[in-house]
């Protein structure tokens, strides 16, 4: 019995099942591809199933649920296949007792972490000095084209001033003609409502023009995810719980959820409730 147990303990990684499990598959005239179509579970995590390499799986969560679909697919125990698996995770998360000397190591990284920070700080100090001087000497320069810019206004008068000198010849009442000038002054007016034409341009480039549908997945417990925007190339994406992923579309989507109970789908806007159980795998397209 003893070398039985021995013999057992040095297969890699639980790779007994393979066997029972390969002609139980075989002997119903199923092959892999035919469960992936119906399950759409990869061929790589069903091989990893059926050859006991339970290290290529993903998350405990998510395997579990691949591990049950692929034993009522086949007619096999999910029990022993999952009892084998735990004791592959037990066995894979003991801790090893030769990491007892790393302590001190990481004591000299926390010092260079501290003289590390201690200079940032000290860079950050002495660019804040220099910012708060520079602006001090800014506005002096700004100063001097605003004095200048007044000047140009005078101009306007000099074109002006020939014409009501000429004018009075016999009278001497021509010095009531002064106030003329001052209907001069109005003439730059509208120019000041030049200005004013280009304000409309910015609320027309404002506006943006919103198409498409938009799709909101939060993970409440670890899920897997496949999915595949207006029929593109499909990928997958491992969710741990309170993780959200959010993606647009132009005409569809197609998603592939590993955990339908541990899911939260929110379409357009809107939420679409449970999908399922605990560790369900579901096939959505939307809309």
């Amino acid at each position: 019995m003893e070398k039985d147990e021995i013999t057992q303990k040095a297969l890699p990684e639980h790779a007994f099942p393979v066997q029972e499990l390969k002609a139980l598959r075989e002997s119903q005239g199923i092959e892999l591809k035919d469960i992936f179509e119906a399950t759409r579970i990869t061929v790589v995590n069903l091989e990893a199933i059926e050859s006991g390499r339970f290290g290529r799986l993903p998350a405990p969560v998510i395997a579990r649920s691949f591990i049950r679909t692929y034993a009522r697919t086949i007619g096999a125990d999910e029990g022993k296949i999952l009892e084998r698996y735990n004791r592959f995770l037990a066995e894979s998360q003991s801790p090893p007792p030769e990491e007892a000397p790393i302590p001190p190591k990481r004591r000299s990284f926390k010092k260079w972490i501290v003289t590390a920070s201690c200079l940032l700080l000290a860079l950050l100090i002495a660019a804040a000095v220099l910012m708060l001087r520079e602006p001090a000497k800014a506005p002096s320069a700004p100063s001097v084209p605003a004095a200048t810019a007044p000047p140009a206004a005078p101009v306007e008068p000099a074109a002006p001033a020939p014409a009501p000198l000429q004018a009075p010849a016999g009278t001497p009442v021509s010095p009531t003609a002064v106030p003329e000038p001052s209907a001069s002054v109005p003439s730059p007016v509208p120019v000041q409502q030049a200005p004013k034409s280009q304000q409309p341009p910015p609320p027309a480039a404002a506006t943006a023009a919103t198409d498409g549908y938009a799709l909101v997945i939060e993970a409440r417990d670890y899920t897997w995810i496949r999915l595949s925007e207006d029929q593109s190339q499909p990928y997958q994406v491992l969710l741990k719980p309170g993780e959200r992923l959010e993606r647009r579309a132009s005409r569809s989507f197609d998603i592939d959820v590993g955990n339908a109970g541990g899911t939260l789908l929110t379409f357009q806007g809107k939420a679409l409730g449970s999908l399922g159980a605990p560790g369900q795998v579901v096939h959505l397209r939307l809309p």
